[in-house]
């Protein structure tokens, strides 16, 4: 997945300022924000078993990028 390539990148190259640190992680949540919005239309209009499988696979993904 490219934003955990994009995160890990960030670790090894991190400085604590705003323009180094900050505006990277709100670059890669606001994609991740898109794609995530994206699932959760598709579940509202049309939700199946492979669907709800799917997005159990990747919530876990996508919370351990947000929380941690």
């Amino acid at each position: 997945m490219k934003l955990d390539g994009d995160l890990v990148e960030l670790e090894k190259t991190v400085e604590p300022t705003w323009p180094k640190l900050v505006e990277p992680l709100e670059k890669m949540m606001d994609r991740l924000i898109v794609v995530w919005g994206a699932v959760n239309y598709l579940q509202a209009i049309k939700d199946t078993p492979e669907l709800q499988s799917t997005v159990k696979e990747i919530q876990v993904c996508f919370y351990w990028f947000w929380f941690v």
